[in-house]
């Protein structure tokens, strides 16, 4: 494996390998012969692409399921980089902005990315190619359509993008569309545009994958909106411990075709766990309502069984 560095002042030199000879282009480095699998590219916290002129992939060529390769931001103190050099580009200034040409980005390849900043001018895809995962973690992403798991409606299934701790703040269209797998782990949802269009999750593909979405903030949704889609399929959804805006819906009528099975397990506007409520393809509806004793949960505080009134 090797290190390689991106930072728009270095002096774009291959095979990366100093902070001197830093790549300008994240996926210059990325495409660099050097960046075998179990490689690291460091890129600096401050490090600005902008002014695209064309759609961004952004994927290792070498990186396996075994052996990924990791983008990491930090600030440069130490060559390498040290544990305490870890400094997200939303702190450092940094980002991979593609908003001058309204264009995509896409992350594609066996990467984990950590600390990065997406700002994206149309389209954030997660996780194209078929038979590889991609993981963001500590990241933000403001964008207008974010599209995880393949193409739209692509057949795909055997690909999932994992989000953990990860901030999405959309635009321009309020939908998050899924065509194979999205867990996602803590962090937050905020929409700066009108209505959700109108549902948050969207699945393109009845062949199958799952949804997991737990500990994530939720909000700027009204009474027009809903969390999933009714278009389930095969999928299994199960949104748990999320705080909502008490106007938001779960679903309209609940999964149109068999195999899709729906729980939403304290989903809602409260500060303390409650509520489970579930959805099956033969219209069964169970809820279960179990008020705690003591409501230690408020969204950064674990909460415990012994707790429960049930």
């Amino acid at each position: 494996m090797a290190i390689l560095y991106v930072d728009d002042g270095g002096s774009d030199t291959s095979p990366y390998d100093t902070r001197a000879k830093a790549a300008n282009l994240l996926e210059t480095a990325l495409a660099d012969a050097a960046c075998v699998a179990g490689s690291t590219v460091y890129v600096k916290s401050d490090h600005v692409e902008a002014n695209r002129v064309q759609n961004v992939i952004l994927g290792s060529a070498h990186g396996v399921a075994t052996n990924p390769i990791t983008i990491i931001s930090c600030d440069f103190a130490h060559e390498p980089p040290e544990a305490g050099d870890f400094e997200t580009m939303t702190i450092g200034g940094g980002s991979i902005d593609t908003t001058d040409g309204a264009f995509d980005i896409s992350l594609s390849g066996w990467d984990i990315w950590i600390g990065l900043e997406f700002i994206v001018g149309d389209d954030l895809n997660v996780a194209l190619e078929a038979s590889r995962d991609v993981r963001l973690i500590n990241c933000k992403i403001i964008v207008d359509d974010l599209i995880v798991a393949g193409a739209l409606n692509s057949s795909s299934v055997n690909k999932a993008a994992y989000f953990e701790n990860v901030a999405v703040e959309q635009v321009t269209l309020g939908r998050i569309s899924i065509n194979a797998s999205l867990f996602w782990r803590g962090g937050s949802y905020r929409f700066n545009g009108g209505s959700v269009d109108p549902n948050l999750f969207s699945f393109y593909s009845a062949s199958g994958g799952d949804l997991i979405v737990e500990d994530v903030d939720i909000q700027d949704l009204n009474a027009g909106d809903y969390l999933v889609n009714d278009i389930v399929g095969a999928h299994t959804v199960l949104i748990k411990r999320c705080k909502i805006p008490a106007a938001c819906n779960y679903m309209n009528t609940g999964p149109h075709y068999g195999g899709g099975k729906v729980r939403f397990h304290s989903v809602d506007d409260g500060n303390f766990i409650h509520k489970f409520y579930e959805w099956y393809f033969e219209g069964e509806i169970i809820e279960d309502i179990a008020v705690y004793r003591s409501a230690t949960y408020d969204g950064t505080n674990e909460y415990s069984r012994a707790n429960s009134g049930l």
